[in-house]
């Protein structure tokens, strides 16, 4: 079924939270605000990386929480979602990149600290 950007800010209005709709390009939709997480994985999805994403959404979470006072308005909501589909769809693509077709769940685990590391560490200026 395709899912409109609209019924998807419906249901996050309604509900108070994030609405996180998983394809090519990851839409998150919280409060008023849409962001699109272009990040590509690969052709292979795995039975449990919507529960490697939904850990990641947690402690995301609890990280753009504390930095709150730091994201101008953008709700931390959309921030870890964001973050998480980042991460997640790059360590789909690392694994995939590794194990070929053959991957499963816990070859993806074992790619999150790599993944993390280049979506989320900032270059250290020289």
């Amino acid at each position: 079924a395709v899912v409109s950007t609209q019924s998807t800010g419906t249901v996050a209005n309604k509900l108070k939270c994030a609405v996180v709709c998983k394809g090519a390009v990851d839409k998150v939709c919280c409060k008023e605000t849409l962001t699109a997480c272009s990040e590509v994985g690969s052709s292979r999805r795995v039975g449990g990386q919507g529960d490697i994403l939904a850990g990641a959404m947690g402690i995301f979470s609890f990280w753009a929480k504390n930095a709150e006072p730091n994201l101008q308005g953008t709700p931390y909501q959309t921030v870890a979602a964001a973050a998480a589909s980042a991460v997640v769809k790059r360590a789909n693509a690392l694994t995939f990149t590794r194990q070929g077709r053959s991957m499963i769940t816990s070859d993806m685990v074992e790619t999150l600290p790599r993944a993390f590391i280049e979506v989320m560490e900032v270059p250290k200026k020289k």
